[in-house]
């Protein structure tokens, strides 16, 4: 099978299998044909032929295939108006619609509005279109008048229908919409660029308008720029200003200079507004003509003030300016001038000045033999060359009459000294014809460093032919460099300063220097008694001086003495002095010295020394040893301190050491403390000098007894040793007291405490049964009393005392030995015959004789030592 010709280009004709194999006789069969016509085939009918052959025989035949293409319609639309287009409330424009034809036939459409949206009016000029071939395109138009009430963001649409001119059923819409946009558009109102005339110092005020020809309300700013010296004033407002779309807003500024601006001729000012929404702004060129300005300055004296005296002549100097924009031709005027002044100008100086240029000008002030002398108010004046004054001065003119002054002194030369200050005194006179004010004035550039001046008074009011005079201080500040210097001294006339007259004063430096002889008359002495010698002073220095004597190392009288003013080579009289040695003064030399300070300069000092001797007043003791009393007791177990006074009696510093000698001092322990709390017996003593020593005494013994003590003072006086001691001081110590052993009755009879006991108990059981018995019988009355009797004469109450009670239980009571136990029996403890224990109070008792002692100081048990009662040694231990 197959096809009578070929396939158009684009066609896909063919059979899916075109092989049929195997067909009975009478078969038929369906056979699958494919056709696919290409995206532009014409619309219409389209013939292929189809073929069919026998492979096993010439048998073949064909049939007619029609194809009929129909027609599709499609249409795209898309805006095609210029992305630059802004649709403006009031304004109409062409909004371009592109139309394509999608479809597979050439067509051609006819266009109108279906439906409108918006405050716009729509409309299209051209409702018939072109004939569009396939994939082709074609633009309309379509007008759009938005309403002149719209604004910004405000939209319009218009629905665009297309029909098919060949079959009005096929039809095609498309919704087009606009948005309104803005227009931002400033214009100012007669804005022209006509210079405006400014003259400085004078404003110029303008108004000013502006127009928003936008489409939107605008917020405005407002600016202006120009020269910085330009002044504005009701300036361009400096908030935004609202101005509704076609209305205008309209300000006033006030523009100046100063007078003294360099500005002059065209200068241009921008004023700008600024849209604050869309930043558009629209400037305003201003043209401003600045007049000239003439303007000068001028000053003159600081005291506006001029001098002159009568029928002379001064020139007088002023600053002068031209401060202002025009150059400058000037005359000079002037009012109030007295009779025969004239003022002119200096043949050096002119009055012409370009702008900015200063100068000095110079105006000659001459007087005559007629003026008046006093003060007179005149004016200064410049003018313009039409006359015009530009500037004034007010000046006094003071005429003067004869001036004339002189100053003179003593001598022209001074001394100066270091001491106080020199005063020189100086004649001021006025020479002239009328009252004056003279100044006076030192040149000290000779005197350096080396002199300070002051003056009582540096300006003078004097009248005609009268003088006064002027004190000048002058002190000397350092060593002088030179011999001599020169203080020039200058004074001026106030009332005319070309007046003056001059004095020099020559400084001689002082040269101070003094001589002191010093003569001794009674030089050896002894303590408390006088030396005694005489002093001469001599000026020898180059001026008139006085001198301070004085004395050190003695008591002397004077003790110092001022002489008298004493002139270059002058000598004092003899003056003469005594010197206490005073009571405790060292034996041996000394040295007194003796000093003469001068007046003028205190560091000028001469010094003399007088030697002598002091003899000693060692002839027999060194010290005397006092206490406050001369009998002491203490108990066997205490202690007791001495206050013990020793004092120096010679003129000597010596040391020593202090002891105890005496009866029985071994009674006891002794110890020195000084003054100072330190233990020691040692001591130094200056001349009549004391301290004092405490001596603390401990008792060593418990039986007690007297002491006879004396305490030595052994002194090293300048190497002889000296013995001095106390009176005698009597030291009692009392012993313990211990308890009996038994009881002692008269005649001698003696018992021990259980005899005694006995006896006593069994008195009370006697006592007893006696009442008893007297009780019972009257008649046995008389024998107990008898037998009390005897009893009583062996027993007497007075001598024993109260009776102790009954033993208890057949204890023995405890033996009391004053303030502590006594030893317990020996065989009590496990201890030797001669040792004993350490008791409170670093104290024992001595096993041999039961005396209570003290034990050696710093000893720590076990230990030995002998008793100082019965020279047994005895062992302590803890």
């Amino acid at each position: 099978m197959g096809f009578g010709k070929s396939i158009p280009a684009g066609w896909d004709v063919r059979f899916i299998d075109d092989l049929q194999s195997n067909m009975s006789a009478g078969e038929m069969r369906f056979v699958s044909l494919r056709v696919s016509s290409p995206a532009n085939a014409d619309a219409g009918y389209h013939g292929f032929r189809l073929f069919a052959g026998s492979a096993n025989g010439n048998v073949s035949f064909s049939t007619l295939l029609v194809v009929n293409i129909t027609a599709t319609h499609n249409l795209a639309f898309t805006d095609a108006t210029n992305e630059s287009n802004v649709w403006l409330p009031g304004i109409s424009g062409n909004l371009s619609a592109n139309i394509t034809n999608l479809g597979s036939v050439d067509s051609t459409y006819s266009y109108s509005i279906g439906a409108t949206s918006g405050d716009c009016i729509i409309d299209i000029p051209t409702s018939q279109g072109m004939e569009i071939q396939v994939n082709a395109s074609e633009n309309i138009d379509i007008e759009f008048s938005p309403s002149g009430n719209m604004h910004q963001w405000d939209m319009c649409g218009a629905l665009l229908e297309a029909t098919n001119i060949d079959d009005s059923s096929v039809v095609f819409q498309h919704w087009f919409n606009i948005s309104i946009g803005v227009s931002t558009s400033l214009e100012w109102v007669d804005a022209s660029p006509s210079p405006e005339t400014l003259t400085p110092g004078q404003p110029l005020s303008l108004q000013f308008s502006i127009v928003n020809t936008g489409s939107e309300e605008e917020s405005l700013g407002f600016t202006i720029d120009g020269d910085d010296d330009f002044i504005f004033s009701n300036a361009v407002p400096t908030s935004s200003v609202d101005v509704g779309r076609g209305n205008s807003t309209t300000f006033y500024v006030d523009i100046d200079l100063p007078t003294d601006t360099n500005l002059v001729g065209i200068q241009n000012l921008t004023i700008e507004a600024t849209s604050w929404s869309s930043w558009y702004s629209e400037n305003l060129s201003l043209i401003v003509d600045v007049n000239e300005v003439p303007a000068i300055s001028l000053l003159g004296p600081n005291d506006n003030r001029i001098v002159v005296g009568v029928d002379s002549a001064t020139l007088l100097n002023f600053s002068a300016e031209n401060i202002g924009t025009s150059n400058l031709s000037l005359n000079l005027q002037s009012t109030g001038l007295p009779s025969g002044v004239t003022v002119a100008l200096d043949e050096m100086s002119n009055l012409s000045f370009s702008v900015g240029q200063a100068k000095v000008l110079s105006f000659s002030v001459q007087t005559s033999a007629i003026t008046p002398v006093g003060d007179h108010s005149i004016t200064l004046s410049l003018a313009d060359s039409v006359g015009f004054v530009l500037v004034s001065q007010a000046l006094t003119l003071q005429v003067l009459p004869t001036v004339s002054v002189g100053v003179s002194a003593g001598s022209n030369w001074v001394i100066v000294g270091a001491g106080n200050s020199t005063i020189f005194s100086i004649n001021v006179a006025n020479l002239g014809d009328a009252s004056d004010t003279i100044s006076i004035d030192l040149d000290t550039t000779d005197l350096g460093s080396d002199y300070g001046v002051s003056i009582s008074s540096q300006t003078l009011t004097i009248d005609a032919g009268q003088s006064q005079q002027v004190e000048l201080s002058l002190s000397l500040l350092d060593t002088p460099t030179s011999s001599t210097s020169d203080l020039v001294i200058v004074i001026q006339s106030g009332l005319d300063a070309m007046v003056s007259d001059v004095m020099i004063l020559t400084i001689h430096a002082q040269d101070v220097a003094a001589e002191l002889t010093v003569v001794g008359q009674n030089t050896t002495s002894a303590s408390g008694s006088q030396i005694t010698g005489s002093a001469i002073i001599k000026n020898s220095g180059n001026a008139i001086d006085s001198f301070l004597l004085s004395f050190s190392g003695l008591n002397c009288m004077p003790s110092s003495y001022v002489a008298q003013s004493l002139n270059p080579s002058e000598s004092t009289t003899s003056i003469p002095f005594s010197c206490e040695v005073p009571d405790a003064h060292l034996s041996g030399s000394g040295v007194i010295s003796v000093r003469v300070q001068s007046q003028t300069d205190s560091s000028m000092i001469v010094e003399e020394q007088l030697s002598y001797t002091v003899s000693s007043t060692l002839y027999g003791s060194a010290v005397t040893i006092s206490s406050e009393t001369i009998s002491y007791s203490m108990s066997y177990d205490s202690s007791s301190t001495i206050e013990v006074v020793v004092s120096n009696n010679v003129n000597h510093i010596i040391t020593g050491t202090m002891s105890v000698f005496g009866d029985n001092s071994g009674l006891f322990h002794a110890e020195w403390t000084d003054f100072q709390g330190n233990s020691g017996s040692s001591y130094t003593l200056t001349p009549l000098s004391s301290t004092t020593f405490s001596l603390t005494l401990t008792s060593m013994s418990n039986q007690g007894g007297i002491a006879d003590i004396t305490l030595h003072a052994i002194s090293d006086v300048d190497g002889n040793i000296v013995t001095d001691s106390s009176p005698s001081i009597e030291v009692e110590v009392d012993a313990i007291h211990t308890a009996p052993d038994g009881l002692a009755l008269p005649l001698g009879i003696e018992m021990s405490n259980q005899t005694g006991l006995s006896i006593l108990s069994g008195g009370w059981i006697f006592a007893l049964l006696l009442v008893m018995v007297m009780r019972s019988s009257r008649k046995k009355r008389k024998v107990v009393e008898a037998e009390m009797d005897l009893v009583d004469s062996l027993l007497p109450a007075a001598e024993f005392g109260a009776l102790p009670p009954p033993a208890l239980g057949g204890l023995p009571m405890p033996a009391m030995a004053g303030d502590g136990l006594l030893p317990p029996p020996l065989g009590a403890s496990e201890i030797d015959a001669n040792e004993t224990m350490l008791l409170p109070g670093r104290k024992v008792i001595c096993p041999s004789c039961t005396t209570k002692l003290s034990v050696p100081r710093g000893s720590v048990p076990p230990f030995r030592f002998s008793c100082p009662s019965c020279e047994e040694s005895i062992r302590v231990s803890e």
